[in-house]
């Protein structure tokens, strides 16, 4: 009996079992349920993320204009290190176990007070480096999480309340004989996983608040700081290593498509702040329209790059599983640092003395990295194998081109010029690969 059979057996029990508390058990989906979409919960859940990353970028813009070092850096891939593993745990749990009854979405709910928290946290962070209220926020995330993940470990699975007749019925056949042990043992891996996940990341909450609560701003801290995310990063390693869960490959892909576009809006607002400026401004008015239209055409860009490539042939091995997923935090936080460098930019046109008095460099760094990196990351991890070998050279050539000479030789405000060329050469170079695609099909 193939996986699939396995879990549809699975589900069909399940739609028989005695529900306690009108709760459904908790046990995996199936993770080739014909059009699995993300749900309107999940939606919601997304949304509330919007506000996290826009307090994250304007924070850092103020922050950088401010104090001309690299702590507003570090403060804002902190910030987006809690907002996105959050956000990916969630969507991994969900893909795997989404009961969608009262109780999934009232914890559901508590994940997303505490994307609140952590929201009104940020700003902190960045002026006094006080991360008590983010990282607050974030434990309730995450204990909201626990208790998931402590359900789906301790749901009796239905195959165990009802042995017996499944028993009777797998000693008809020799194929159902052999199935059942085969079911029976990927469930109690997948208990196995779930109880590591939720051992794992309480205790892990506990060193959080500690070193949110505890610890003084110096070396040591920021020693810790690394060591609580690669511990963080672990637990899903371990969990899965031991016990692989079920998760949906086009759910969860869609998934990272979707908080995708809610990053490509954030920069879209950067574009229309300028455009707002650019009414104000009328003596630069030329400029500031020029970075609005260069920033809209580098987000449609970076829309059309990571959309291009079919995501879930990305995500065949144990491997490719954890390279997809935490290269995201480089793609998520990249994309969402694009409005701090075009803000930067409508501050230097407008002449902010602030902005003047920055060493140049600083500037286009902080422009035009985070575009170099979204592109390069999704390009190496999701496309590279699915370009033909000139294409895939020519497009990393291109992105680094626009590392080099963004960073040295392109003055400023014109910048956003080059990112702008660049990627809508590589565009264009994915259109023709595209269509050469479309005419080797043998036709009919």
């Amino acid at each position: 009996m193939t996986q699939q059979s396995q879990v549809q057996a699975q589900s069909t029990i399940q739609s028989h079992t005695p529900r306690r508390f009108a709760l459904t058990p908790m046990v995996p989906r199936d993770p080739q349920e014909p059009h699995r979409v993300a749900s309107v919960l999940e939606l919601f859940f997304d949304l509330v993320f919007v506000i996290a990353v826009s307090t994250a970028g304007a924070s850092a813009h103020h922050s950088i204009v401010r104090e001309h070092s690299i702590q507003p850096i570090i403060m804002y891939l902190l910030a987006f290190e809690f907002i996105w593993w959050a956000w990916t745990n969630f969507s991994w749990f969900a893909s795997s176990f989404d009961t969608d009854d009262w109780l999934y979405r009232l914890l559901t709910f508590v994940q997303m007070l505490g994307v609140l928290v952590l929201a009104a946290g940020i700003e902190p962070m960045f002026t006094a480096f006080d991360c008590r209220l983010a990282a607050l926020g974030y434990v309730i995330m995450r204990i909201a999480l626990v208790t998931q993940w402590l359900r789906a470990w301790l749901t009796p699975h239905p195959q165990a309340q009802q042995a017996q007749s499944q028993h009777t019925q797998a000693l008809q056949t020799q194929s159902q004989e052999s199935a059942l042990p085969t079911q029976h043992l990927a469930q109690q891996r997948a208990k196995h996983a779930a109880k590591l996940y939720a051992v794992g990341i309480f205790v892990l909450q506990i060193f959080w608040l500690l070193w949110a609560f505890a610890m003084h701003p110096g070396p040591l801290m920021y020693i810790a700081l690394a060591l609580l995310v690669v511990a963080e990063w672990a637990v899903p390693a371990v969990a899965e290593y031991h016990g692989p869960t079920l998760w949906h490959p086009h759910h969860i892909t869609e998934r990272y498509g979707l908080f995708t576009i809610i990053l490509l809006g954030e920069s879209l607002l950067s574009s229309a702040t300028a455009l707002l400026e650019a009414l104000h401004e009328g003596e630069h008015l030329g400029a500031l329209l020029t970075v609005c239209l260069a920033t809209f055409i580098i987000s449609a860009c970076l829309w059309w790059i990571y959309f291009w490539p079919t995501h879930h042939h990305a995500i065949t091995s144990f491997r490719q599983v954890f390279m997809y997923a935490y290269s995201h935090y480089i793609i998520f936080a990249s994309i969402g640092a694009l409005s701090i460098g075009t803000e930067l930019i409508v501050d230097y046109i407008k002449g902010d003395n602030a902005v003047f008095a920055m060493p140049q460099l600083s500037i286009r760094l902080v422009y035009c990295l985070p575009i170099a990196f979204a592109v390069l990351v999704t390009w190496f991890v999701v496309a590279f194998a699915q370009v033909p070998s000139p294409a895939r050279w020519g497009i990393t050539v291109l992105m680094l081109v626009l590392l080099v000479c963004g960073c040295i030789a392109v003055p400023l405000p014109y910048i956003v010029l080059l990112p702008m060329i660049i990627m809508m050469l590589i565009v264009g170079i994915l259109i023709s690969q595209t269509q050469h695609a479309k005419q080797l099909q043998p036709t009919e």
